[in-house]
């Protein structure tokens, strides 16, 4: 029987593993193990996160198009400078992974998401386009399915970390020499991070020709 941290560091090597399964296993040994980071972190990727907090740079969607509703028309790409607009158009996903998780296989087939706009964001919008109409994203499924994969390859770069510290556990269990030498790692979630995105951006981002058109014939 492998060691824990090897058994976790398979699954996590495995793309077909079930993300939301990695991640109650990761957070499991990370609350073993006493990093607080990594809990935080993985719990706010179970639950979501909330609307006052920040979220990390692979949950911002850059490639969003700006969307605009023309009455008879329907959803069309927005007539504006997108240069103009740069860095106003990153929408922010929040969603929680289980809920991703669900919904996974339904984005790639549509090939994305429309979300609406409210609030200031979308007042701002309207007034830095003179748009005076309802506004929206057009987010790729690509943003979507980035988050999934950078979860896990995230878990397996801390998995491996460990591994490489001689942090292995047994079962649920962990010396505690095991457990003092995994707390520096603890606080390397911004490198881990770091690293696991760099990886996913070197996948193969998924298939989903005639996004925009399935897209502009919803209401």
């Amino acid at each position: 029987m492998g060691s824990t941290m090897h058994t976790l560091r398979e699954i996590a090597e495995d793309p077909q593993a079930s993300p939301a399964d990695i991640l109650e296993k990761a957070l499991f040994q990370a609350t073993v193990l006493r990093q607080k980071p990594i809990q935080q972190w993985l719990r706010r990727e179970r639950d979501g996160y909330a609307a006052d907090e920040p979220v990390p740079d692979y949950r911002r969607a850059e490639e969003s198009t700006l969307l605009a509703w023309r009455p008879g028309a329907g959803w069309i790409q927005a007539p504006v400078d997108e240069i103009k607009i740069a860095g106003l158009t990153a929408a922010e996903l929040r969603t929680d992974v289980l809920d991703l998780v669900r919904k996974r296989e339904r984005i790639i087939s549509d090939g994305g998401v429309r979300q609406e706009l409210e609030g200031a964001l979308h007042e701002r919008l309207q007034a830095e386009t003179n748009l005076d109409t309802r506004l929206a994203l057009a987010v790729p499924a690509r943003s979507y399915v980035r988050i999934l994969d950078t979860l896990r390859l995230a878990v397996r770069v801390w998995s491996d970390r460990l591994i490489e510290a001689g942090i292995e556990g047994h079962g649920s269990a962990f010396t505690s020499e095991e457990k003092k030498l995994a707390q520096p790692i603890g606080d390397q979630l911004e490198e881990i991070l770091a690293e696991a995105t760099a990886l996913q951006a070197e996948l193969p981002p998924p298939t989903a020709p005639g996004f925009m058109a399935r897209l502009f014939g919803r209401t």
